[in-house]
């Protein structure tokens, strides 16, 4: 298996709240949370430009301003990517740290229940050691 793809959702404080079951990471990041995730409607949260279309369901879902070839970012747009990338990367910051796991970072060569096991157990520990 080459790319595996989990999907966590955290606090705006970086406590891990929801961890996803992992699957071959060619599935599409919206996809994997409508498979996995149960969130209230009015729930406000942050998501990254993986996200688009979610704003259909979720009307509080934040995500990022893309540009395209007929639509160039304007200077509130840009301005509002930077604020909402500063709350975001509180959640890259967890990642990072689960990453740090050799078991994560490099090819997994076993079943892919197992990798979700191995992901929930590091997500412990990392809410353990930083909100215990």
């Amino acid at each position: 298996m080459h790319s595996i793809k989990t999907e966590i959702i955290t606090d705006l404080g970086g406590k891990i709240l929801f961890i996803s079951n992992s699957v071959p990471g060619a599935v599409h990041d919206f996809a994997l949370f409508q498979q996995n995730t149960n969130l209230n409607k009015s729930i406000k949260f942050f998501a990254d430009s993986g996200y688009q279309g979610i704003q259909n369901d979720y009307i509080y879902a934040e995500i990022p301003f893309k540009k395209s070839k007929n639509y160039k970012l304007t200077k509130d747009d840009k301005e509002y990517n930077t604020a909402l990338a500063k709350i975001r990367v509180v959640v890259e910051h967890v990642f990072a740290f689960l990453k740090s796991f050799r078991i994560l970072r490099d090819r997994f060569r076993n079943k892919l229940f197992k990798y979700t096991l191995y992901f929930r157990v590091l997500c412990g520990i990392y809410n353990m050691r930083f909100f215990n």
